[in-house]
């Protein structure tokens, strides 16, 4: 979901009066009460919004490629605050909403979506402070009895641990299609269908496990077990007396399906994508992830790598210790950043912005810039430069950038993009294609720079955008491109979005790099 046309053309014009509608959501799992509130009477909700919303914008870091969660701060006007802090209670799920004089509130767009981290001020002026959604990605949603926190039942995977095991009652042989286990209760699977199987983690006690897949379960005899080696590994005859089945997670389908079916699983609100068992998900609404977005990168992925690729397949084995840090980890590796575009969270690609995969159409010049904060030669968060750049997947030749002698110290060793857990076919054309985007960011580093920009029209922007900048007042930089010819049509890589909605700006942090 894309912010409509009629929103989209609000945001160019040049007189800018927003109608902002506070909406504090009920939800499993969380904390608050369903409430609304505006910034202006005929809606049927309290008008208590006041003039100032201001979204301290998410960033991403270039090279980690590594997400900052934004915040968002909206005054409150009211001399009983406790209509609002009733509701909207620290870890409720809030979304901010902006529309025009006439509109319904149907056609209003989402600009921000997060949950509450505080309110303060002195009657009858507060704020609600608000971080992104991708802050509730720190843990799941549906996480059971408090005391299972105790045990970390409150990332993903909680059950995907050496505790989570049973054993063989049979023998198992390589040309068997079913499993016989002491008890199949502790084995999750998303449904009894092999369009989502479940998986488990043999050892035979040889020290060479491996994974296999099941459809079903009849009792405790595993149904539909794969007769093929899967996720890399090899199998074995197993016999009673040495052999443990752990419990696993069998993640599998396009980059787009994982993620949406991640963060929605455990949701219990009747989603097409809420095929996972509640301890693999975040359990969050399907309204707070743009599924078309996200669907899209993928097809230009596959559009540029060529048809079938990117049929990922994984195996979980192991239990995870940070939801956050395992969600980024998992999709960086394929050059995927988990990040809010337009108030809804979705995937966006690292990009080379002088041949982007998406492109945003989006030329910024001195018409729009009202200052340039600050130009950098060197990006803070990009400490070294990496000596190579490596990108594999199983059954592919690893694509290895050139070594060549670097610029500027210190001076790193190899960055690492490794797919071999997860990509097991077409990994050429997938592994040309990420590096196609990684590539240059390891072995160059990027000069930045700040502007604050008039008007709202680079709003539509999110970090991971590709524009093209031109400016008389940026006359040269350090990467040749800009040293040579300035900023003139320069591309650069959108960083940091931070839209001022009611003082009519748009503060953006770009990053410039030269081609490989």
């Amino acid at each position: 979901m894309t912010w409509s046309s009629a929103f989209q053309e609000k945001l160019r014009e040049g007189i800018f009066e927003p109608i902002i509608v506070l909406h504090v959501m009920e939800w499993p799992s969380t904390p608050g009460t369903e409430f609304y509130a505006a910034s202006a009477p005929g809606y049927g909700f309290p008008e208590i919004i006041g003039p100032g919303l201001q979204i301290t914008g998410s960033s991403v870091t270039p090279v980690s490629w590594r997400y900052t969660h934004g915040s968002c701060s909206v005054e409150i006007c009211t001399d009983q605050i406790g209509l609002v802090s009733q509701s909207a209670m620290r870890g409720a799920l809030c979304e901010i909403l902006i529309g025009f004089t006439g509109w319904d509130i149907g056609d209003f767009e989402p600009v921000f979506a997060g949950r509450v981290q505080n309110i303060r001020g002195v009657s009858p002026n507060y704020v609600l402070d608000l971080w992104d959604c991708s802050s509730i990605l720190n843990s799941r949603l549906n996480t059971g009895s408090y005391a299972s926190f105790l045990d970390g039942n409150n990332n993903v995977f909680p059950n995907v641990s050496s505790s989570n095991k049973t054993t063989l009652t049979t023998q198992y042989e390589t040309s068997h299609n079913e499993l016989d286990v002491t008890s199949a209760a502790a084995l999750e699977m998303p449904t009894s269908s092999s369009t989502y199987p479940g998986v488990v983690y043999v050892d035979n006690g040889t020290n060479d496990p491996f994974f296999l897949t099941y459809t079903g379960k009849s009792g405790n005899t595993l149904t539909g077990v794969t007769t093929s080696d899967i996720l890399g590994t090899t199998r074995a005859q197993s016999t009673t007396a040495d052999t443990v089945v752990y419990n696993a997670a069998y993640l599998a389908g396009s980059p787009a399906e994982i993620f949406i079916r991640l963060l929605v699983s455990g949701s219990g609100a009747g989603s097409s994508y809420d095929v996972y068992p509640e301890t693999w998900g975040w359990g969050l609404p399907q309204s707070f992830i743009d599924v078309g977005d996200a669907a899209g990168v993928y097809l230009s992925m596959v559009a540029a790598a060529g048809a079938g690729t990117y049929a990922l397949s994984y195996g979980q084995k192991d239990a995870v210790s940070n939801s956050w840090e395992w969600l980024q980890g998992w999709f960086g590796t394929l050059g995927l950043v988990p990040v809010q575009k337009h108030g809804r969270l979705t995937l966006r690609p690292v990009q080379d912005p002088n041949d982007p995969l998406v492109s945003s159409g989006v030329v910024i010049d001195d018409h729009d810039i009202a200052e340039i904060q600050e130009w950098g030669a060197y990006h803070p968060d990009a400490p070294a430069e990496y000596l190579q750049v490596k990108v594999t997947a199983t059954g592919a030749t690893a694509l290895i950038t050139p070594l060549t002698a670097p610029e500027t110290s210190p001076v790193a060793g190899r960055l690492s993009f490794n797919n071999t857990d997860k990509i097991f076919v077409y990994g050429s054309q997938n592994v040309a294609e990420i590096m196609a985007r990684v590539g240059l960011w390891g072995t160059n580093l990027p000069e930045y720079v700040t502007i604050r920009c008039s008007g709202m029209r680079l709003a539509t922007l999110a970090p991971l955008d590709v524009v093209q900048l031109s400016s008389e007042l940026l006359t040269d930089g350090r990467i040749n491109a800009t040293y040579t010819n300035g900023y003139d049509h320069q591309p650069c890589l959108v960083l940091k979005v931070s839209p001022d909605y009611y003082l009519g700006e748009v503060t953006l942090t770009l990053a410039a790099i030269d081609p490989l």
